[in-house]
């Protein structure tokens, strides 16, 4: 299967001269559209840029969504194992997105026998930190929404759109399942570097929730800190992202 007819990979421009393949995921509630305005301040023949689509997000609107993190990333990979075995594959979490990262990430060792050249959590606490802040009940908008205000996800303009309430809000409440669900322990590891990445003003997620990235690597644990709140990637920051991220590959 050819990567730009994957249905798993939106926005790609797929050339065989990348060197280094960045697989971006969406946080709670977000497709790969987030990502569509990155391609230009990718190099066509350093980094290629790949965001990830998930099930009932966008242009798969109509699938029906999953909500078992390992059981996405075992569907991902095994889309086209031929690409995750030969490419240097960069993986990019952002918040929730970090999970599923890391579960691609295990699924491509223990079952590919290889592992991505980096793993990147923006703003996302580790694995066993990450069902903690989950809504106690997910039918229960105003606490889903409460959550949200707390760590600056949305704001309080955004509540009163309608498409918040009706598309955004169901997405999201099913992400927050999915986050809940998730089964982890401590023995949950893998074998690539991390790089852990934060905004100067974010609120979430706190120190204990990012180092314990350290603790799910038998690689290197870098932190970074960039300008900018939770959501500090922008068209000003994206450069100086590519940047860190170039100097942690060297």
């Amino acid at each position: 299967m050819k990567n730009q007819k994957n249905k798993w990979f939106a926005f790609v421009q797929d050339k065989p001269e990348y060197t280094y393949k960045i697989l971006c995921f969406p946080y709670a509630g977000a497709g790969a559209s987030i990502f569509a305005s990155w391609g230009k301040f990718f190099s066509a023949q350093e980094f290629g840029l790949y965001p990830v689509q998930y099930p009932h997000r966008e242009s798969r609107i109509r699938e029906e969504m999953i909500y078992n993190i390992r059981e996405m990333a075992q569907e991902l990979v095994q889309s086209d194992e031929t690409f995750f075995r030969e490419n240097k594959i960069i993986l990019y979490g952002k918040c929730l997105g970090s999970l599923t990262a890391f579960a691609v990430a295990a699924y491509m060792e223990q079952t590919l026998g290889v592992k991505p050249v980096l793993l990147v959590s923006s703003s996302g606490a580790s694995p066993e930190f990450m069902k903690l802040e989950s809504p106690q009940n997910f039918d229960n908008e105003q606490e889903m929404q409460q959550l949200l205000l707390k760590y600056d996800f949305i704001t309080q303009e955004q509540m009163t759109d309608p498409m918040f309430s009706g598309f955004y809000l169901p997405v999201l409440k099913g992400d927050y399942q999915m986050q809940a669900m998730f089964q982890d322990s401590p023995e949950n590891t893998i074998s690539c570097n991390i790089l852990f990445l934060q905004g100067t003003e974010e609120v979430y997620p706190q120190q204990a929730m990012i180092s314990g990235w350290g603790k799910r690597t038998t690689g290197h644990f870098t932190k970074t800190i960039l300008s900018g709140g939770h959501y500090f990637e922008s068209p000003s920051t994206i450069p100086e992202v590519l940047a860190v991220i170039r100097k942690e590959l060297q």
